[in-house]
């Protein structure tokens, strides 16, 4: 980790820069991505584009060696920065490869499994970033990180605590994500409320929990807009479901009925299902047909061959 600013170019250290058009084949047509400068004074300003223009040439490490890849490094920063900034930068440069073999070995050596394990590996990879990093840089290319991980983790808390109730769970998930800064719970994708959703609706389900408790734990979650919405959708499902079961169970007469062909039957279960469903739904009802006459196939086998 260093400290101070040293003006002693580290340039000369690579005896030659590889040419901006033979770049390897994962970073051919694209453009340099990260926001690095100087400051007023001339000092490298450390921010997390730095670590995205590092990570640009570093995941080329497996098509090129790290000298090549610090050639590069070295060719960008000249074309943005002056001698000062630019020596800062492969300073840091340096450190944070160091931090990427040690911490590669660290994560590597993390035994255990499930949040214990997550736990274990996040807490290794924060010593090796303040074994090797400044605490500027740090905050600069970790600090988002940092609040995500400690938001996963206490998540992870939450939907394995068995003492709480999924209500419960719910609002302290809704006081969790109020807690996050605006930028990054804004950035948490959709996706990811809608598992979180799903995960503490089965714990619900699996407790035999109310209409009323699964309600609280929707508006707690995704409001109470979303929540109308769910439950219509509930009700449509609901409904569906109970045509289908109807259904069925004719169907399953029909087709038990000896005093019918099987065409007769064939014909008699077509009519049903046009007398029940539209052009498009007979889609779905002639798919799940398949899939129960399939099961009833197999748990017919399953019993003969236990009987023998």
């Amino acid at each position: 980790m260093r400290q101070s600013v040293s003006t002693s170019s580290n340039d000369a250290q690579v005896t030659a820069t590889p040419p901006a058009d033979n770049l390897p084949a994962s970073l051919q047509g694209t453009q340099v991505p990260g926001d690095i400068s100087a400051d007023a004074n001339g000092d490298l300003v450390i921010n997390r584009g730095l670590r995205d223009f590092f990570d640009y040439f570093l995941s080329a490490s497996s098509e090129e060696s790290a000298a090549t890849i610090r050639s590069r490094v070295i060719a960008a920063a000249k074309a943005r920065l002056e001698p000062r900034a630019r020596q800062q930068l492969l300073d840091v440069y340096d450190d944070y490869v160091a931090y990427k073999a040690t911490a590669a070995e660290a994560v590597a050596a993390v035994s255990g499994n499930g949040l214990a394990r997550a736990t274990a590996r996040l807490a290794a990879l924060r010593r090796v970033r303040a074994q090797t990093l400044r605490p500027d840089v740090v905050r600069a290319f970790f600090g988002d990180d940092d609040v995500y991980d400690d938001y996963e983790m206490t998540k992870a808390e939450i939907l394995t605590d068995r003492t709480s109730s999924a209500t419960e769970k719910a609002e302290k998930l809704a006081r969790l994500r109020a807690g996050l800064p605006a930028a990054l719970s804004n950035g948490i994708a959709v996706a990811e409320t809608v598992q979180t959703l799903q995960a503490v609706t089965s714990d619900w389900r699996q407790r035999g929990g109310s209409p009323a408790e699964l309600r609280s734990i929707r508006q707690e979650l995704v409001g109470a807009e979303a929540t109308e919405r769910l439950e219509a959708l509930d009700a449509q499902n609901a409904q569906w479901s109970a045509r289908v079961a109807g259904y069925m169970d004719r169907r399953a007469v029909i087709l038990s009925d000896a005093s019918l062909s099987e065409g007769e039957r064939q014909r008699a279960v077509a009519d049903l299902r046009a007398q029940n469903f539209s052009d498009t739904e007979s889609i779905r009802i002639g798919a799940l047909e398949r899939i129960h006459d399939s099961s009833d196939s197999a748990t017919s086998h399953a019993a003969a061959t236990s009987s023998n």
